[in-house]
């Protein structure tokens, strides 16, 4: 099986899966169906412009999806300096999963609006290498979003984290 129709399996997949919960949330009630409707029609919407972006023929955009060699297998053995074949992480998942663990680190700490304010600022900045500006005006931007969508238009209220009992 090919990278790209692995990629295309795993994508397929999700879109199914995503119009199968916007299918199934229909049935809620108006506020119940407020979190899962739009997330569900969202992902299938870039779901689909995924799909279409990487089978144009036209196009030389890299999505860089991995998730087919995670579910089949498709990605092959490193060899060592010495030669043998070896399996296992590498640099980039290495640097991923301790991305990951940060972030979910800061959200029991200080909570999930911190936590997302610290994490984007410190990505831009210390990732991408932006300047602090930058770095702060994406923070604040994607805090504002988060949480006009769902503090203010949904009213769920997120978790404040380990320090507010403390403070």
């Amino acid at each position: 099986m090919t990278k790209r129709t692995a990629n295309n399996l795993v994508a397929i997949a999700f879109l199914v899966f995503f119009v199968s919960v916007a299918i199934v949330s229909m049935g809620y009630g108006p506020r119940a169906r407020l979190v899962p409707m739009p997330i569900a029609i969202g992902s299938a919407i870039l779901i689909s412009l995924q799909l279409y972006l990487q089978n144009a023929k036209n196009t030389k955009l890299n999505l860089a999806i991995d998730a087919g060699e995670l579910l089949f297998g498709t990605k092959d053995t490193k060899k060592s300096k010495s030669g043998e074949k070896k399996e296992g992480l590498d640099k980039k998942e290495l640097v991923a999963f301790t991305i990951v663990a940060v972030f979910l680190a800061l959200i029991v700490i200080i909570g999930i609006e911190a936590a997302i304010f610290v994490f984007v600022t410190g990505y831009f900045r210390l990732i991408n290498k932006d300047r602090w500006f930058k770095s702060l005006i994406f923070g604040i931007g994607t805090l504002l979003f988060i949480h006009l969508l769902f503090v203010t238009f949904l009213n769920v209220h997120f978790y404040k984290g380990i320090l507010e009992g403390i403070l």
